[in-house]
């Protein structure tokens, strides 16, 4: 598969723009573009969108993408621009949303309750407020995998880390906007889990109990489970990422905005 971090193919950009055309808002696009079947068909019922970050989180003034807020999240894109973006690669999208639904699929081991089960979607180039990548909902993972590491001085995860230095470097080297507002590092960090995931699993390690979460899987081999990570790598591959993830109020993911 070809790697798009944050720069999907879009193959239907250009008829999408087409069927746009001199739409004067964006409900008039959208309308157009779902009776051209552009669109994925789920999303003539069941599309959810961001519009911006508005309040505060229910933990506090916080600066991810506040998916608690019922109001920041709209049936609708706010912008024509914004209808083009999803409208010029549905199979993308399709995609994009499978690995998601798959990604939350997997955190069930570990989590005490069934993650929430709803997609968001927003573009890119939103607010300062919407910088950085939050995947709350790995946090018990990344614990147990570290501790279960740490318990043998491996270090994977900061080995990783430094050997993907030049990869973050090159990220920014392309001027891709979109890393403006979805920080490198963001996946730099998940492809080091994936290694030390990879790692626990080579060295049959089993699921530390105790610590900070205390979660389901406990006492499994880390063979024996699906790697939760594997989805949300292969998300950034597609060109799409994910913006939030979290274990209350579902995932919202990134679609980056269009560069020209």
């Amino acid at each position: 598969m070809a790697v798009h971090w944050l720069d999907p193919s879009r193959p239907a950009l250009a008829e999408a723009r087409a069927v746009v055309g001199t739409a004067a808002t964006p409900a008039q696009a959208w309308d157009r573009v779902q009776a051209a079947g552009l669109l994925p068909d789920a999303w003539a019922t069941g599309f959810h969108t961001m519009r911006g970050a508005t309040v505060r989180h229910r933990y506090g003034n916080c600066r991810t993408p506040c998916l608690c807020d019922p109001g920041t999240v709209a049936d609708r894109p706010a912008r024509v621009h914004d209808v083009v973006v999803y409208a010029g690669d549905a199979e993308g999208i399709r995609h994009a949303e499978a690995l998601a639904r798959e990604g939350m699929a997997r955190l069930h081991p570990w989590c005490l309750r069934p993650p929430a089960d709803r997609l968001v979607w927003a573009v890119s180039r939103g607010s300062a407020r919407m910088r950085g990548v939050h995947l709350n909902a790995l946090n018990p993972v990344r614990g147990k995998v570290q501790r279960a590491l740490d318990a043998r001085d491996d270090r994977t995860f900061f080995d990783t880390l430094n050997q993907f230095t030049d990869v973050e470097r090159a990220i920014r080297a392309t001027g891709n906007p979109a890393f403006k507002r979805l920080h490198p590092l963001g996946l730099v960090d998940l492809i080091a889990l994936s290694a030390s995931w990879d790692r626990a699993c080579a060295l049959d390690l089993t699921v530390p109990g105790g610590f900070v979460y205390p979660v389901p899987a406990e006492g499994q081999r880390f063979a024996e489970l699906p790697d939760p990570f594997a989805p949300w790598r292969a998300m950034w591959q597609t060109g799409y990422a994910p913006w939030a993830v979290t274990d209350e109020d579902g995932v919202l993911l990134a679609a980056p905005a269009l560069r020209a």
